[in-house]
């Protein structure tokens, strides 16, 4: 992907800060299908308020290595263990946040499936923990580069190397996995959600 991809985002309604709007899901299912135990779930959340977004990650911690780049913005980081979210407007444009274990973090904006229009969406903040077998990031941006008409998501976790790489999704797919599969999005109302 080129650096010099860039479209300001279109404007999000305001925001009066006074109500905070949460969504929360559950990556507790392989691509296929098969259900995880409660220790393989990954939880992400979004919360947005007062003009902020944050992506909140809760995973299981497999020990893959780090990406060998300074923490921070990573290109590539789908090929890393990694959580993923992906949030999408009525008019197929979406945004899709990587939070990584060790540091790391990637936001790119699309409009169509793989149709990337910004690959560099400015993060104010990322910070990750690793605590024995399970990785907490939160990551920080404007949410006016949250999607218009924000109406569905999916997430999902990558971790593995080689043979014993695997993918998870709060709501799986068929085939080999693709996480810009739009019609496996399900409405934000799917999504545990709290004012």
């Amino acid at each position: 992907m080129s650096s010099g991809q860039s479209h300001a985002p279109r404007a999000q309604p305001p925001d009066d800060g006074a109500a905070r709007r949460r969504w929360r899901w559950r990556v507790n299912h392989t691509w296929g299908g098969t259900a995880l135990t409660a220790e393989q779930t990954s939880v992400v959340s979004l919360e947005c308020q007062g003009g902020i977004a944050e992506v909140i990650v809760d995973a299981p911690y497999l020990g893959d290595p780090a990406p060998d780049s300074p923490t921070g913005r990573c290109d590539g980081l789908w090929n890393h263990e990694v959580v993923e979210l992906f949030v999408c407007g009525g008019d197929r444009r979406y945004l899709e946040v990587e939070c990584g274990p060790h540091g790391h973090f990637l936001a790119l904006l699309f409009h169509g499936a793989r149709a990337l229009t910004c690959d560099d969406v400015p993060v104010t903040q990322y910070a990750a923990t690793i605590d024995g077998a399970r990785w907490r990031g939160v990551l920080a941006l404007e949410q006016r580069w949250l999607p218009p008409g924000m109406e569905s998501a999916n997430a999902y976790r990558i971790a593995g190397q080689g043979g014993a790489r695997t993918y998870a999704a709060a709501y799986p797919g068929d085939g080999a996995p693709d996480f810009h599969r739009l019609d496996l999005f399900r409405p934000l109302a799917a999504a545990t959600a709290t004012d």
